[in-house]
């Protein structure tokens, strides 16, 4: 992993070696969003989290769907300018960035290598596929979100 300048550098480098484990069960989706390990204050309102970057700069971290209504595969964060808008923006798909996956004992073994998501009518948890740490993917964020400090 190259070195990172900014807020996420002490972090990241802490997070190698250790193993970061996601709760299940959260109550509600800002719940779920607020339980991934951020390394940086982010103010939730629901499914969204801003970032303050600096005076002029926000960044808008949102859980998204792709395809399913109600079925979440990821975060969008997108730069936005409080004074010119969006600058830019990336999808981060679970799936992209979550290490190897373990089953819920109650799902069958066909479901073993289902793909990461959430799916908010079944309740704010892990769908099937659990992740075991939730660490490279808000690496993956807070690498990218270094990139605009």
């Amino acid at each position: 992993m190259a070195d990172i300048d900014g807020p996420c550098r002490d972090y990241t480098k802490g997070l190698a070696p250790r193993k970061t484990t996601m709760p299940l069960n959260k109550a509600t989706k800002q719940d779920f969003c607020e339980s991934f390990p951020w390394p940086f204050d982010i103010q939730w309102f629901d499914l969204q989290g801003i970032h303050i970057l600096d005076k002029n700069r926000r960044a808008v971290i949102t859980m998204v769907t792709r395809s399913h209504a109600d079925h979440y595969v990821g975060f969008s964060v997108e730069i936005i300018s409080k004074t010119k808008g969006n600058i830019e923006s990336k999808f981060f798909r679970f799936d992209d960035y979550l290490p190897k996956k373990k089953r819920k004992d109650q799902h069958k073994a066909s479901d073993k290598d289902r793909s990461f998501s959430v799916i908010g009518y079944c309740g704010w948890e892990w769908y099937i596929a659990v992740p075991n740490d939730v660490g490279p993917f808000v690496i993956a964020i807070c690498n990218w979100l270094d990139n605009w400090r």
